[in-house]
């Protein structure tokens, strides 16, 4: 595709898998069908959240579609990227969908979000106890001041990187 007669790609990498990455992933799957059949309700209490971008053009947000491999994690795959558009963060609890907002992505302004709006909703559907709060692992997410607020305002209770 062509932006203003220029190509406007971005190599994308693939995710590698590590070794122990199937051995997390079914612990995880363990934890979450263990406690459901308890009838503890894990399910109903994370919220899932992540961003995406939309492009005025009308290109695809290959941001969230993700590539694993065992064989060569470093083929590359093209995405459109410099292209006029929005970001856009949504927060899916089962009690009610957070956001969505319209956002830049950086770690200052994800850390003033979930401050201002994203955790004390958060605490108001959930009675200020028992939920969990899912982020993608990217950088703004990951940031060091976000897992520390993270860390302090929910222990054990985020699900991160």
């Amino acid at each position: 595709m062509q932006y203003l007669g220029f190509k406007m790609y971005q190599p994308r990498l693939l995710h590698g898998l590590s070794e122990d990455d199937p051995d997390r992933h079914l612990q995880f799957c363990e934890v979450v069908l263990n406690d459901e059949r308890e009838g503890n309700g894990i399910v109903d209490k994370i919220t899932w959240s992540n961003e995406a971008h939309f492009k005025l053009s009308g290109a695809v947000n290959q941001h969230n579609c993700f590539y694993c491999s065992t064989k060569n994690p470093h083929v590359m795959i093209e995405g459109q990227v410099n292209q006029p558009g929005i970001t856009v963060w949504a927060g899916l609890p089962c009690k009610g969908v957070l956001g969505p907002t319209v956002t830049t992505v950086t770690h200052d302004l994800y850390l003033k979000m979930l401050r201002g709006t994203v955790l004390p909703q958060l605490q108001r559907q959930h009675d200020n106890d028992d939920f969990f709060f899912q982020q993608s692992g990217s950088p703004p997410h990951y940031a060091i001041r976000v897992r520390q607020f993270l860390d302090e305002q929910l222990p054990n209770r985020w699900i991160g990187q």
